[in-house]
């Protein structure tokens, strides 16, 4: 029997090689099969900064920093609380925008995040006298 349909599906089983590597099998009619091998040698992901604007116009940080901005001026806030803040660059970005928040605070989980956003905050702060 020849295979020359295109169409095809995943097996739903598979198996290991001799290295411990998996591979499956994919069926492309009933008497004929396929094998292939898939070893996954490296996760990586490309930088922000050259991920964000190929995907998002304008980038998805402006975005959320305009909306911020928008409703933060509509509601006339006055605290904001940033879950998930990171490294804090929304904080950092709303610092150079005249609102009415009088107070900001960021969490996250990560220690190494908060430590930067508390620094740039307080880099930020210290340029004023109150």
């Amino acid at each position: 029997m020849q295979c020359n349909k295109l169409l095809a599906s995943i097996c739903a089983d598979s198996s290991q090689d001799m290295s411990g590597n998996e591979v499956y099998s994919l069926k492309i009619e009933e008497a004929c099969y396929v094998e292939y091998e898939i070893n996954l040698t490296k996760v990586a992901e490309p930088p922000k900064e050259r991920m964000e604007p190929a995907l998002f116009s304008p980038p998805l940080s402006k975005q959320i920093v305009e909306f911020a901005v928008q409703h933060i001026v509509e509601s006339h806030a006055t605290t904001m609380l940033d879950f998930g803040c990171g490294s804090g660059s929304l904080l950092e970005a709303l610092l150079n925008y005249t609102t009415s928040l009088e107070k900001i605070a960021g969490v996250d989980i990560s220690q190494k995040g908060l430590t930067r956003a508390a620094k740039v905050t307080c880099t930020f702060l210290s340029q004023f006298s109150f």
